[in-house]
């Protein structure tokens, strides 16, 4: 019923994304060939601890809190195995300091499991029904405990699943993220994108990363896997399920915290960013590839985008 995790730092952090392993790869092998890195980075030194405790079925609470010292990163290299003419592009800025944060999660799962105890001490649960979960968490950084910005931060977020029949399988997730008083550049909140290579297809996919950021971020993610059977005539198409996805969100900041930000290239969204796209899952039984549209905000990024991904549906 309960997990507690800690760890011990002095490290490059990637902002605003938590990088897997096979992304990560891709990443450098990409950069060593054209400079390309696709992150923004700073370093941070320090600790941070967490504790689960699920109370019920239903119910799990969590502690966390977090101490560190955190510093913008520079360049050290610009070395390239074939663009050695080319230069990387500069690391942004942050505003450089010492975050203290105490914070509590909330997750309300109104689902129905099973559970199998295999006699050692562990107990597997599967869940029965498809009801919407709820995700609440709430973050202080306060002079009070010693942290060098003043704010607040309120997320929330449902997610949920419902499979209808062979044609009509429905992941969702919508919520936002709002943040009150002095926040740091990197600390403010985004639209979830999906990084290189990643298993979540609940993602924004034509957004490009660190597009928009502010200290309020709303989304809202669908979609929905139409099984192999409307391409079962195509030789090539039928092994593939046919995904189709729309996603919408918004950015917004206040005057005071782009005025406080180190890095000034922030940009919010005009309006409700929307974006639509199909994909084709199970290519070689892993892999899954998306084609998105942007239906609006054309001045920032790409219109089209076309991502590889992992595919666990």
């Amino acid at each position: 019923r309960m997990t507690l995790r800690g760890s011990f730092f002095n490290k490059l952090t990637d902002q605003n994304a938590d990088i897997s392993f096979l992304s990560r790869f891709y990443n450098t092998a990409r950069s060593f060939y054209d400079k390309a890195d696709s992150y923004d980075y700073f370093y941070s030194n320090g600790y941070r601890l967490s504790l689960n405790y699920r109370i019920a079925d239903n119910l799990t609470l969590g502690l966390n809190f977090a101490n560190e010292k955190q510093n913008s990163a520079f360049n050290n290299t610009d070395y390239s195995i074939l663009h050695k003419e080319k230069s990387y592009r500069l690391n942004p800025m942050i505003n450089d300091g010492f975050q203290r944060i105490a914070g509590t999660e909330l997750r309300i799962d109104p689902n129905k499991y099973k559970k199998i105890d295999w006699g050692n001490g562990d107990i597997s649960r599967f869940r029965e029904t498809e009801r919407p979960v709820l995700n609440l968490g709430y973050k202080y950084s306060g002079k009070d405990l010693g942290s060098g910005f003043e704010y607040k931060s309120y997320s929330g977020f449902i997610s949920g699943q419902n499979n209808i029949n062979g044609y009509f399988k429905l992941k969702y997730r919508f919520g936002g993220t709002i943040l009150n008083g002095e926040v740091p550049y990197q600390s403010l909140g985004f639209l979830p994108i999906t990084p290189s290579i990643e298993t979540d297809g609940l993602n924004f996919k034509a957004v490009e990363y660190q597009e928009f950021l502010g200290d309020k971020a709303y989304f809202l993610n669908i979609e929905n896997n139409f099984g192999k059977s409307i391409f079962g005539n195509f030789p090539i198409l039928k092994a593939f399920d046919l995904l189709f996805f729309f996603n919408a969100g918004r950015t917004e900041i206040s005057d005071a915290n782009f005025n406080f930000s180190a890095n000034k290239n922030i940009f919010q969204t005009q309006g409700i960013y929307s974006e639509l796209g199909f994909g084709f899952g199970g290519i070689l039984d892993i892999f899954r590839v998306d084609v998105a549209m942007r239906l609006n905000n054309f001045d920032t990024g790409s219109r089209y985008n076309v991502k590889l991904g992992l595919y666990n549906f």
